[in-house]
């Protein structure tokens, strides 16, 4: 009988003989071999675990990638990217304070780590911290002034603020270096509806459109506009509620922005039974944390199917309207109003 080292060495050869001819018959012999390394020791180091954790998360199975991000922490509790994806995975979640954590980890480890600030930026948006996002994304933006993405999520934090002069701005860099980004066309588009500039909003949303028809956020950013919009040139409710469906079906109806939108476009066509409907299904997907917008729009459209009046239909327009102040007045007279016959509505909306 053979020796234990004799017998380790034949076993050896063998798996080697065996991943060589797996390497020819796949033309592929890195892969061969680094699958028969990952088998010596345990299932890879930390970077596999990494991959592995990325693969989940692209799955939406942010539990089972945050497994695997803990594994590569414990493997190489030095490496700054396994924190950082852990923190993306939080965040998706909606774990805000905890995707933070991770990205405040990685920045130490790495001080020059730009996707980390650029990630706890975005992390500061969806806790409404739009300022520390701003400073996140301009640190992101000095480290690799290259990167779009930055530039483009900077965009929207100034949105938020409602400097849409800077949002345009930042969006322009986008383009520049990035002319094919749909996201900076929406993004810029947006900004231009809220500046009053509709013809520009109109182009930049049907440029969106034209580079990807299969990409939702262009018919959903046309069809807030056609929804709303006080000018009646640019109004057109039922093209709203069908740029809206379209937005809806690209998405599998599972995409609460895009629900929120068509939702919209019934209420302020006079359609409550609908708006209800789909507001409904918003609230019931959407995240609670960062999204108390959605219920407050859901008891404004309720409260709005009690009382009827059409002075309610020019409300909703209006909340979505920022350079408008005179909405504020106008729900507070249409609680007067309607007090026997409608329940006092909740807060404005925040878009």
């Amino acid at each position: 009988m053979l020796s234990a080292p004799v017998r380790l060495v034949c076993f050896l050869a063998a798996l080697l003989v065996a991943g060589n001819a797996f390497a020819e018959k796949q033309g592929n012999l890195a892969t061969a071999l680094g699958n028969l390394y990952k088998a010596f020791n345990g299932g890879g180091n930390s970077h596999d675990y990494i991959e592995r954790g990325n693969t989940w998360s692209e799955k939406g199975e942010f539990d089972r990638a945050i497994e695997a991000f803990d594994e590569a922490i414990r493997l190489d509790p030095q490496d700054p990217w396994a924190y950082s994806f852990r923190g993306i995975a939080w965040g998706q979640k909606g774990e805000y304070d905890r995707a933070i954590d991770d990205f405040n980890e990685a920045i130490r480890l790495d001080p020059n780590y730009a996707s980390a600030y650029n990630n706890r930026g975005i992390a500061w948006g969806q806790k409404g911290e739009y300022d520390r996002a701003i400073d996140d994304f301009s640190q992101a933006i000095r480290l690799d002034p290259q990167e779009p993405s930055a530039y483009y999520d900077r965009a929207v934090a100034w949105k938020h603020k409602g400097n849409h002069d800077r949002a345009i701005d930042d969006s322009n860099e986008v383009i520049r270096l990035d002319p094919e980004c749909i996201w900076a066309y929406y993004s810029r588009g947006a900004a231009w509806g809220r500046k009053g500039q509709y013809d520009k909003a109109i182009a930049d949303f049907n440029a969106a459109i034209r580079l990807d028809p299969q990409d939702p956020w262009g018919y959903n950013g046309l069809a807030r506009l056609r929804a709303t919009c006080l000018k009646a040139e640019y109004r057109n409710r039922p093209k709203a509620i069908e740029l809206a469906t379209t937005a809806c079906e690209l998405t599998n109806w599972q995409q609460a922005e895009h629900l929120d939108t068509l939702a919209l476009a019934y209420a302020v066509s006079g359609d409550y039974d609908k708006a209800i409907h789909w507001q409904t299904q918003v609230v019931a997907m959407a995240p609670t944390s960062g999204h108390p917008e959605y219920q407050r729009t859901l008891d404004l459209y309720n409260a709005a199917k009690a009382a009827v009046p059409a002075i309610y239909v020019i409300a909703i327009v209006l909340m979505f309207i920022p350079a408008f102040a005179l909405w504020r007045l106008l729900l507070r007279f249409t609680r007067k109003f309607t007090r026997k016959r409608a329940p006092i509505l909740a807060a404005a909306i925040v878009e």
